[in-house]
């Protein structure tokens, strides 16, 4: 953490080098604004906050309420991706 490491981009992945030495590698969406995702490169507190499926959550807020549930489908459906609600 905290480290200078360098990116080398192309035009299907993205690689981070620290210290001349690969330490992650990641392929590139072929979809102009869309995103890949590697759980293993999310840190620990997101990962978990995927165990969060739209389903669970819509759940949790009508188990609040109809506004609650109302709230959560909102975010769910007006984001470009569920995780981001």
């Amino acid at each position: 953490m905290r480290q200078e490491v360098h990116a080398r981009v192309t035009r299907y992945g993205v690689e981070v080098l620290h210290g001349g030495k690969r330490v992650a590698a990641h392929a590139r969406s072929r979809l102009k604004g869309k995103y890949t995702t590697v759980a293993e490169h999310m840190p620990a507190a997101y990962r978990a906050h995927m165990e969060w499926t739209p389903s669970r959550l819509l759940n949790w807020g009508a188990s609040i309420g109809l506004s609650a549930e109302a709230i959560v489908k909102h975010l769910l459906t007006n984001r470009p991706h569920p995780e981001m609600g």
